[in-house]
């Protein structure tokens, strides 16, 4: 497929964030560094409406005590829960977040343009691969007579949902630091799925990291809806949003 055979290289730099913070103090003579791997698994930081759409919460705790080899793995916490810390300058190239999550994002200093590009016309059958084989280009650009582009400032105070399966790009206005989430709304399964299956079939060239070691939460969700199903819907503190419906799978409301 000549996608993946234009793929650059993966290069990894294991730093710090004080190196981090160093060369964003130089200013203008510093490096524009981008640290995209900062898990933060064990952080207080929380934010309002979260567990309201996040499904793998109330899947993992109701489906916790089931006595399963599908669902021994850990929880991924920290693919889960992280942050990126980024230097002005600092640019990330367009991509789709990894396996059809949906993403929450918390600016805690700093600022940061967040570009999020859709197609200008929605097509018949809704999402579809060529989201990914045809529009999409390896080497980053965008087919601009495809898709429009809608800016958002992210800053200290913005709490930002992004949908799942969208391309975006961000660049760093100021030096900043967000704390970020990843997360699995049972409102949109078919298009989360429809992800997974994309990152997965095109080798994860459209991500910028991967999270294998989320797949146990698509199990949980599973043992949950069985849960649900079989128990009639009557399990005591469950959230209706969670429980899968027939509009899960006509039309994927945004997250």
């Amino acid at each position: 497929m000549p996608l993946l055979d234009r793929r650059l290289p993966t290069v990894i730099i294991t730093s710090t964030l004080q190196t981090v913070l160093n060369e964003g103090s130089k200013g203008k003579k510093g490096r524009v560094l981008n640290a995209l791997t900062l898990p933060m698994p064990n952080t207080t930081l929380q934010s309002a409406l979260f567990h309201e759409v996040a499904s793998h919460l109330e899947a993992c705790k109701v489906t916790r005590s089931i006595g399963s080899d599908l669902l021994a793995a850990p929880f991924p916490a920290a693919a889960l829960s992280w942050g990126l810390a980024s230097v002005a300058g600092a640019i990330a190239p367009p991509h789709s977040d990894f396996g059809g999550s949906a993403v929450k994002i918390q600016t805690l200093t700093g600022c940061k343009i967040w570009f999020v590009i859709s197609k200008c016309q929605e097509d018949e059958w809704g999402e579809t691969w060529d989201s990914f084989l045809r529009d999409f280009q390896a080497d980053s650009k965008v087919n601009s007579d495809v898709y429009q582009c809608e800016v958002v400032l992210v800053e200290p105070g913005t709490l930002w949902f992004q949908h799942l399966n969208t391309l975006h790009t961000m660049a760093t206005e100021s030096n900043s630091l967000v704390w970020g989430q990843h997360f699995f709304p049972a409102s949109a399964i078919c298009s989360v799925i429809m992800g997974w299956v994309h990152t997965a079939f095109l080798s994860w060239a459209i991500t910028n990291v991967e999270h294998k070691d989320m797949r146990v939460l698509l199990l949980h969700l599973m043992a949950y809806w069985k849960k649900v199903i079989t128990a009639g819907g009557n399990i005591e503190g469950m959230l209706v949003s969670h429980a899968i419906s027939s509009d899960s799978f006509t039309g994927s409301p945004r997250a």
